[in-house]
């Protein structure tokens, strides 16, 4: 997944301008390009960290039965998968599909002894609006989720010692370019 991040990081700067999805359906030679096939392929792989394997498996199968032989739209896999989750998942779409590029998250942790807690500084650096990124961050021998929904944002996490490594995105669950700065 590594290095399928990067190669869709590297089809971003040799193609800027061009989404997932687009309205160029008159000129087919657009329509179908690396990006959609990388970033769609990491688009579904997101989706399914967001939902959980078994729900997005679910999901997947409900949407094979219900469109076998037949068209279906974005919109349509995007409801089979919002009854699966339990959840309005139209941000979720929007974003990755609709959104030109990926997000840059310049982060940093450091460890505050007297409060017993790591502290964690995340920046969005990308141009435009934040993105909303579920992301695990491991911090010793434990995962916490968290939400990065604002260009620059802190989370504090109780730890009684200082741990010997904290690792953004430890299972390559979000696609983002992720640059560390030591505080």
């Amino acid at each position: 997944m590594k290095r399928s991040r990067d190669n869709v990081f590297d089809l971003e700067r040799r193609s800027p301008g061009i989404a997932v999805r687009h309205n160029n359906l008159s000129d087919m030679s657009k329509v179908l390009n690396r990006i959609v096939y990388e970033k769609g392929g990491w688009t579904l792989h997101m989706l399914r960290g967001l939902m959980g394997t078994d729900k997005f498996w679910a999901g997947i199968r409900e949407y094979y039965r219900r469109y076998r032989d037949a068209n279906a739209s974005t919109d349509d896999f995007r409801g089979v998968m919002e009854a699966q989750a339990g959840a309005d998942l139209k941000w979720f779409f929007d974003q990755w599909l609709n959104r030109v590029g990926s997000p840059v998250v310049d982060w940093s942790w450091r460890y505050d002894a007297g409060a017993r807690k790591v502290v964690i500084d995340l920046a969005q650096t990308q141009p435009g609006e934040p993105y909303r990124l579920p992301v695990e961050i491991e911090v010793g021998d434990k995962i916490e989720k968290l939400e990065v929904t604002q260009k620059q944002q802190r989370f504090e996490i109780p730890e009684d010692e200082m741990p010997a490594a904290v690792v953004l995105d430890p299972h390559t669950w979000t696609l983002m370019y992720a640059k560390f700065g030591k505080q």
